[in-house]
C-alpha cells in the first residue's frame, strides 16, 4: 500500500519536475562605483542537479562569494520548486560590461548589462565613506605629520577591513588605540571610527600618500527570499590621495637638525653644592625630552671640556612613546665629575639648538652655568694644621744639650722597657682589640670603580681595603659589618640589596659615602669581654 501511495505521488509530482524552465538572472543593481559589488542571482524552475558554470566572469570581476538556496512551495494545489544561486561580483575596472550567458546543466542564463562608474570621492550623503587628513600639508623634512583616517557608517557594519597607506620615503607609525564616536552630517547621524598616525617625511619634495580603502559587509536584505544569502551586502569606501610638499631645513640652521613642537632641556639630580673636597666626585644627569621626535633620532649629550675637572661619561638610555597624538622621545646622560685641582670650579653653559615646528623659527634650550668650590683635601688640611705657625710670642732659648752618652743610656732604657710591655701584654692578655680606629692608606681603587659603575671592581678593592687595614673580610657583607661610619655602612647594606634583587645601584649615593677613605673598627666579642667564654672541648695539655 505505501509503495502504491509512493508512486501516486511522484506521478503527481512529475509534470512540475519536467516543466524546469531556463535560468533567470537579474543583478541587484544596475549600476555601482569601482569599489563596490554587485550582486548576481540566478533562478533555475524545477528540480536540477546541475551548478552555474561563475568562471565566464573571472576576467572582469573578482568572486567574493557563492550562496545557494532551494525552496519548494504549494499554491492552489499546485507544487513548485525552485533553486536560487547568488554570487558578489566585485569590478576590477570602471567601464560598460555585458554578462555573458551562464551555463545550468543542458540551459543557459539570459546575459545582462552593467555600468562601473570610477569610485566617488568621500562625501556625506553615502551609507559608507572616507575622509583622510595630513597637517600641515607643507612639513619639514623629518617634522611630524598627524595623519588621520575617519570611517563614516551609517548602516551597522558586520564587519570589514581599512586598508593602511604606506608611502614610499616616509616613516608611517600607528598612534594610540581607535577612537569612536557619532557625528550628524546633514540629515544622518553617522558612527565615526578614527585612525591616527604619525608619518615622517625622510626627504624633501613631494610625498605622495596613496588612498585608503575599506570593504566590508553591512546588515540588509537582497534577493526574492528576504535576508541576503551572504549574510550581509558588501559595502566598500575609497578615499583621495594626499600629496605633501616636504620643505627642506632652513639655509642656516643648526645641526644636527632637530624639528620639534615642544624641546625641554634639562638637569636632573640632587641640588649642586656650593662645595665639595678634592677628589670627591660629582653626578650630574642631562635629559632631553621632545614632542615630535623619536628617541632615536634626538642629539648625543655631551659636556664641554672643563679645566681642573675629570668626566666620566655614563652608557644613554633613551626612551620613545606616544600619547596618541605625538610621538614622543626622550635621551637622558649621566656624567661623574671629579675635581682634580682645589679652587673655584666652572662647569660651562650647556646648550642645545633646534627648530620650533608650532613657532616655524630656531630656538636654544639652556642650562646656565654652575660654579663650585672645590676645598683641598682633608689630610692636606691636617698636615697644614700640623705645622707651627708663626707667632709674635717669643720662644724659650734652647737648653743646652746634655751629655750625649746619658741621652742615649736613656733613650735605651726607655726602648727596653716598652718592649718589655709589649711581650707581657701579648703573653697574657693574648688577642687585644688595636685601636679603636685604623683608617686605610689609599682610596683611588673605590672611587674609580664607583666612577666606572663597576660591581666587581668595588668589590674587590673594598675587601682588598679592609684587608689591607687588617680586618679579616671576606666578602663585602663581613666589610659593611666592619664599617664604623654610619652612613658607610648604610649605602653599602642599600647596595647589597640592590645585587640580590637585581635591582639598579645607586651610584650617586655610593660616591657620596665614600668620598673620604673608609674607616673600619674592629670589636670584641662581649661574652670574651665579660669572661663568659666557654672552655674550650680539648683543653691543651
Amino acid at each position: 500500500m505505501k509503495a502504491v501511495l509512493f508512486a501516486l505521488v511522484l506521478f503527481a509530482a512529475l509534470p512540475a519536475l519536467a516543466s524546469a524552465a531556463s535560468p533567470r538572472a537579474w543583478l541587484d543593481r544596475d549600476s555601482i562605483r569601482l569599489g563596490e559589488t554587485v550582486t548576481l542571482n540566478i533562478e533555475v524552475e524545477g528540480m536540477t542537479g546541475d551548478e552555474p558554470d561563475f568562471t565566464l566572469l573571472d576576467a572582469d570581476f573578482q568572486r567574493i562569494g557563492v550562496s545557494s538556496r532551494t525552496q519548494m512551495s504549494l499554491v492552489n494545489g499546485q507544487r513548485t520548486v525552485s533553486t536560487l544561486w547568488a554570487v558578489a561580483l566585485e569590478p576590477r575596472e570602471a567601464g560598460v560590461f555585458t554578462l555573458p550567458a551562464i551555463p545550468v546543466g543542458t540551459s543557459a542564463s539570459n546575459s545582462l548589462r552593467l555600468t562601473v562608474m570610477p569610485a566617488a570621492t568621500a562625501t556625506a550623503g553615502q551609507d559608507v565613506f572616507l575622509e583622510v587628513e595630513a597637517m600641515p600639508g607643507d612639513p619639514y623634512v623629518q617634522q611630524q605629520v598627524r595623519y588621520r583616517i575617519k570611517l563614516h557608517y551609517a548602516v551597522t557594519l558586520l564587519d570589514g577591513q581599512l586598508d593602511e597607506p604606506s608611502p614610499a620615503g616616509a616613516e608611517m607609525r600607528r598612534l594610540g588605540n581607535d577612537l569612536s564616536y557619532q557625528t550628524q552630517i546633514g540629515a544622518l547621524r553617522y558612527n565615526v571610527v578614527e585612525r591616527r598616525f604619525a608619518l615622517i617625511p625622510e626627504a624633501s619634495g613631494e610625498l605622495l600618500i596613496p588612498a585608503v580603502r575599506f570593504r566590508g559587509r553591512a546588515m540588509g536584505s537582497s534577493g526574492r527570499f528576504g535576508p541576503g544569502l551572504s549574510s550581509g551586502r558588501q559595502v566598500s569606501a575609497s578615499s583621495e590621495p594626499i600629496r605633501l610638499q616636504v620643505k627642506p631645513n632652513p639655509p642656516g640652521s643648526a645641526q644636527p637638525w632637530l624639528p620639534a613642537s615642544q624641546l625641554e632641556l634639562a638637569a636632573l639630580g640632587d641640588t649642586w653644592p656650593e662645595s665639595v673636597m678634592l677628589g670627591e666626585p660629582l653626578s650630574l644627569e642631562l635629559r632631553i625630552a621632545a614632542r615630535g621626535v623619536d628617541g632615536a633620532r634626538l642629539p648625543e649629550l655631551a659636556l664641554p671640556q672643563i679645566d681642573g675637572v675629570d668626566v666620566y661619561p655614563d652608557q644613554p638610555v633613551m626612551r620613545s612613546g606616544e600619547d596618541g597624538e605625538w610621538v614622543q622621545g626622550e635621551r637622558r646622560q649621566r656624567f661623574a665629575l671629579v675635581p682634580q685641582r682645589a679652587g673655584d670650579v666652572v662647569l660651562p653653559e650647556i646648550t642645545l639648538a633646534w627648530w620650533n615646528t608650532e613657532t616655524d623659527r630656531a630656538e636654544t634650550a639652556t642650562i646656565p652655568a654652575r660654579r663650585i668650590r672645590v676645598l683641598p683635601a682633608a689630610d692636606s688640611v691636617a698636615g697644614g694644621e700640623a705645622e707651627p705657625a708663626a707667632s709674635g710670642v717669643p720662644q724659650p732659648a734652647p737648653v743646652a744639650s746634655a751629655w750625649p752618652w746619658q741621652m742615649l743610656s736613656a733613650a735605651l732604657l726607655v726602648a727596653w722597657l716598652v718592649t718589655l710591655a709589649l711581650w707581657w701584654r701579648q703573653r697574657h692578655a693574648g688577642q687585644v682589640a688595636p685601636a679603636a680606629q685604623r683608617p686605610c692608606p689609599s682610596g683611588a681603587s673605590l672611587r674609580g670603580a664607583i666612577l666606572r659603575r663597576s660591581p666587581q671592581d668595588f668589590e674587590s678593592a673594598l675587601i682588598s681595603l679592609a684587608r689591607h687595614a687588617g680586618e679579616p673580610a671576606g666578602t663585602v657583607g663581613d666589610v659593611a659589618n666592619r664599617l664604623d661610619d654610619l652612613v658607610q655602612r648604610a649605602a653599602l647594606q642599600q647596595y647589597l640589596q640592590s645585587r640580590w634583587r637585581a635591582g639598579e645601584v645607586d651610584w650617586s649615593d655610593l660616591g657620596k659615602a665614600f668620598a673620604r677613605l673608609p674607616v673600619f673598627s674592629r670589636r670584641v666579642d662581649n661574652a670574651a669581654e665579660h669572661g663568659h667564654v666557654l672552655p674550650p672541648l680539648y683543653p691543651p695539655r
